[in-house]
């Protein structure tokens, strides 16, 4: 897309002031460069197949003033087709004298929309800064093709007996000015896209335990690509990450198989190794960037086959979400029921009463609570800590005579901070590896006769926290 700025001569009304212009034109020197630029903008977009609107603007921006312009569009015919234009009417108002616009050629055959032009009639002055000249709108035609258009460039030229080049100043002199081009693409661009292909481990021969890591690189794209670099990471403890370089590749072309450069030794006897195409310039799809291979030891077939084992350490605990006690009465009263520990460890749970503190501060006790709201009432609490007891856990005899270890288990009167409720041994554990080992849990609440009595909506309620943790 060509864009030729020029003034005309065939300007109607305007023809003797434009003939006058021409003739100082002739004799004057063409100024210096300035900060004066005449742009396509955007000065690069791309539109797909088939797109209706597309538009191309021409916008000035001067430090001195300016009192006219004439520009040529040429674009290219077997891809874009002028819909329409219209001159700008912020830049060349009516504050400096008549804006005048000319009405263009528009030739959709050859690509071409001449006698582009504005000018001021009478007043004084002009505008300065930026503005708008003229909007052209095409569409792009269909299927057109992943091409750009020609390249959008600002020349000289003449129509009639006038030729003035970009801007023109208060005296008709043309200003040097810089010209910025710009560029339209219809249709999809091609692209760069490397992906990895055929990621493979490779065991080293005589040690099964170490393996290279192989792997191709495809240009999947329809552009020709540089060369970068693909990085090798293993696990935590099978060696550094690996720097491997891709070459350069184009389109639709794959690389020669690339390894790493030392072995990584397998830690574990099952692992994973990502394969990372690092960032390539133009490359805009990421989803095939990464891979993952998996390494697991396989024994020589002429060797004993390795057979390995860890246990892991595992700790599951159960414990009642909710104790009702329903309606307490003056004096004692208990709930029972259970909780569970599977695990492979020692252990120990500990228990802390974790309702809100209130003014007086009654962590540990059960405080009166509003069952709608879901709020406690500050200092209104039971006089009695809240005691859960545990039970039920010891082991005699122990199924190791030589452990002396006994479960602990408490009773204990809830405080602000945990306290230790019951501990336990491996050796108290189901033996089908699966049940866990049930202890009794014993909750006791006294209540005196001075304690208030609650309305319908009210509870008495305390929030319990068990924790259960290995290594006791």
């Amino acid at each position: 897309m060509k864009l030729s700025f020029l003034t005309k001569a065939s300007l109607g009304g305007l023809v003797a002031a434009s003939m006058l212009a021409a003739s100082l034109i002739a004799t004057l020197p063409v100024r210096a460069a300035g900060t004066e630029t005449m742009s396509v903008t955007p000065a690069t977009q791309s539109v797909a197949n088939g797109a209706t609107t597309i538009t191309v603007s021409i916008v000035a921006d001067s430090s001195a003033v300016t009192r006219g312009w004439g520009a040529e569009l040429d674009f290219n015919p077997a891809q874009l087709q002028e819909t329409g234009y219209s001159y700008g009417s912020t830049f060349y108002t009516s504050a400096y004298g008549t804006p005048y616009s000319n009405t263009p050629t528009v030739n959709n055959t050859t690509g071409t929309i001449t006698e582009l032009a504005q000018t001021l009639l009478g007043g004084s002055g002009g505008p300065t800064g930026t503005g708008t000249l003229v909007t052209v709108t095409f569409s792009a035609v269909s299927p057109g093709g992943n091409n750009s258009v020609d390249a959008i460039t600002l020349n000289s030229g003449d129509v009639g007996s006038v030729a003035i080049s970009g801007l023109a100043d208060v005296d008709a002199n043309p200003l040097a000015t810089t010209l910025v081009n710009g560029q339209v693409v219809v249709g999809t661009p091609p692209t760069t896209d490397y992906a990895v292909e055929t990621p493979a481990t490779v065991a080293v021969t005589g040690t099964p335990s170490t393996f290279n890591v192989t792997f191709a690189v495809k240009n999947t794209g329809a552009l020709n690509g540089a060369a970068t670099t693909a990085t090798v990471t293993p696990p935590t403890g099978d060696g550094s990450a690996q720097t491997i370089t891709v070459p350069a590749l184009n389109a639709g072309v794959t690389s020669a198989t690339l390894s790493t450069a030392t072995p990584f030794t397998l830690s574990g006897s099952n692992e994973n190794v990502t394969i990372q195409i690092n960032a390539l310039s133009g490359d805009i799809d990421v989803a095939d960037k990464t891979a993952t291979v998996n390494y697991a030891y396989t024994a020589p077939a002429t060797n004993p086959t390795g057979v390995n084992g860890t246990i892991t350490g595992s700790l599951t605990f159960t414990q009642p979400g909710t104790v009702n006690f329903g309606d307490l009465a003056i004096g004692p009263n208990n709930q029972n029921t259970t909780m569970n520990v599977l695990t492979n460890q020692s252990w120990t749970v500990t228990v802390a009463g974790t309702a809100p503190s209130t003014t007086g501060g009654y962590t540990g006790y059960m405080t009166k609570y509003n069952t709608g709201t879901s709020t406690y009432t500050p200092a209104v609490a039971l006089q009695n800590a809240l005691q859960i007891g545990s039970s039920g856990g010891y082991l005699t005899p122990s199924p190791d005579p030589t452990d002396a270890v006994t479960p602990v288990n408490n009773t204990v009167s809830l405080l602000g901070s945990a306290q230790i409720l019951a501990a336990g041994v491996p050796q108290g554990q189901a033996v089908n590896g699966t049940s866990g080992e049930t202890r009794n849990l014993d909750f006791y609440q006294l209540v005196y006769g001075s304690d208030p009595a609650l309305a319908t909506g009210y509870i008495y309620h305390i929030v319990v926290a068990f924790t259960c943790t290995p290594n006791y």
